[in-house]
């Protein structure tokens, strides 16, 4: 091979080696840019709940949530904390399952600096890709589009008792009968929490 094929191996593969950098460096700043406006964070730390991650007046209207969702079947099985380190924020997520109906409950706040945002959240998920869901505040599982995904934004003073009337209707109309439902494996359920919570992280970040 002559000095000129040499050669102009050499800058083809500088070229592409800046082109690499230069992409690479690209998603580094948007990375970062990303995470300065939105605070968002790829792996928040997650701690079971206690007192002092709940806001004093949510105290008792969780206590009230949990009571009326356990007469309608749910038992609550896991209360965790999704903390920011470098953010003033951080979302506490108690879960309900109701496992008769294959449907698992979520009773969410966001919390940040002296203000807080209670949301809830009814899902039937099954093995065949099968998502049904019912809140009263939309979120990035909401944008996610697919053939097999049911969608029903309520107000967010919409009662709870209402809520999973209205799920229990979506989920009449389009479960299947040949899948089964995913639902936490007891004793692991933090672990599923911290898995879904990633998941909607990896999908809120641009491909």
């Amino acid at each position: 091979m002559s000095l000129l094929h040499y050669l102009l191996i050499l800058l083809i593969c500088t070229a592409a080696a800046a082109l690499m950098l230069s992409i690479s460096l690209r998603l580094v700043v948007s990375t970062a840019i990303i995470h300065a406006r939105y605070r968002i964070q790829s792996r928040p730390i997650f701690e079971p709940t206690t007192l002092d991650n709940l806001p004093i007046t949510f105290r008792p209207k969780l206590g009230e949530l949990i009571r009326r969702m356990q007469a309608m079947g749910f038992v609550a099985v896991a209360n965790v904390t999704a903390r920011e380190p470098n953010a003033p924020q951080q979302v506490t997520q108690c879960m309900l399952v109701n496992r008769q109906t294959g449907t698992r409950a979520a009773i969410f706040c966001l919390i940040m600096r002296n203000q807080y945002l209670p949301s809830i959240a009814f899902v039937n998920e099954y093995s065949d890709g099968t998502d049904i869901r019912t809140a009263n505040a939309r979120s990035v599982e909401f944008a996610r589009q697919g053939p097999r995904r049911f969608r029903e934004s309520l107000p967010r003073d919409a009662m709870v008792e209402e809520m999973f009337r209205r799920h229990a209707a979506q989920v009449a109309a389009h479960a299947p009968t040949d899948a089964a439902p995913i639902l936490p494996e007891p004793g692991r359920e933090i672990e599923f929490v911290s898995a879904r919570h990633a998941e909607a992280r990896a999908a809120a970040l641009p491909k």
